[in-house]
């Protein structure tokens, strides 16, 4: 069977992105990805999408993105998390919650961020973490990231080490280990990652999430009947409703000019990527501004079209 759209999969503990993506792929027969890499340590939402879905991967994946992170403070690992190889232990049981949120403003807003040596962002073509596992060093590349909101939710002390909960609202591209090891670093302790949880991509919370369970056992018809529709997962995004002219003109991936345009909802001229609809009311392609040069009359040029899986 054909099927287009988005699973939010409780993703567990000690598994990759990539394997519940494969298992959701095996289930249904098709190719499947997701929007959004989560670290193997980490759990919850990871949006996996199947069939044309597959095409709009990378808008849902800009999408903000909400995080529970427990940190220990006094423990700096390789891996900026509790998986790595300890590097420095010192006793931090003389740290305070108060500390802690003062250092937390400082983390907040637009900040610079270096991504962990163990990850995916690529130097020189390949991945830090080939760098990495060879003990090779190489420059970090820096970034800007947004930090809209860090709470302090829980802090407490065992044995000589502090732990905190942190409620974090962030950016496309942040790294919660690499925020955590910020931290450790501005109040003098060093920290690493304890337990990290994604809560929520853009709208798709906790409430909407899968067992990871129900991909493990391949229950189909359960899956199903949680899909969210590419029409819901793009909510987004403006959108245009094109007329019959225009819907062919799209489904070639041809310049839409203002004759094709039937309604353009919420925008008054295309700026930036929009959602095309058919006059059903069915996300059909993403649009984007015309190129510099074009006649007057295209209003709009196409990103990604969704042609149906042959």
């Amino acid at each position: 069977m054909s099927i287009d759209g988005f699973f939010a999969v409780d993703k567990l503990s000690g598994i990759t992105s990539r394997k519940v993506a494969v298992r959701v792929g095996q289930i249904f027969k098709c190719k499947a990805g997701h929007c959004g890499t989560l670290d193997p340590l980490a759990t919850g939402v990871l949006l996996v999408c199947v069939g044309r879905a597959r095409l709009l991967s990378r808008f849902l994946s800009a999408l903000d993105k909400r995080y529970r992170v427990t940190a220990v403070f006094g423990t700096v690992t390789d891996t900026y998390d509790v998986t790595g190889r300890v590097v420095r232990q010192r006793d931090s049981s003389g740290l305070t919650s108060d500390e802690v949120e003062e250092a937390l403003e400082r983390l907040t807003g637009e900040i610079l961020q270096v991504p962990p040596p163990f990850s995916a962002v690529k130097s020189g073509g390949k991945p830090l973490y080939t760098y990495a596992r060879r003990g090779v060093a190489v420059k970090l590349p820096e970034r800007k990231v947004n930090i809209d909101a860090i709470r302090l939710i829980d802090f407490r002390h065992e044995n000589s080490k502090a732990i905190a909960e942190l409620e974090v609202s962030c950016s496309k591209g942040t790294y919660i280990r690499s925020l955590v090891n910020d931290l450790g670093e501005i109040l003098g302790h060093g920290a690493c990652v304890l337990a990290l949880r994604r809560t929520s991509v853009g709208k798709f919370g906790e409430e909407r999430l899968i067992p990871y369970e129900l991909v493990r056992l391949g229950a189909k018809d359960e899956l199903i009947g949680r899909l969210i529709g590419i029409e819901e997962a793009t909510y987004f995004l403006p959108s245009s409703r094109v007329n019959p002219d225009g819907e062919k003109a799209v489904n070639f991936g041809k310049p839409l000019d203002a004759s094709m345009i039937a309604e353009i909802c919420g925008i008054e001229r295309v700026s930036g990527n929009v959602r095309v609809l058919n006059e059903a009311g069915k996300v059909i392609a993403i649009y984007g501004p015309p190129k510099e040069g074009d006649p007057e009359n295209i209003v709009a040029r196409a990103v990604r079209v969704l042609k149906t899986d042959s």
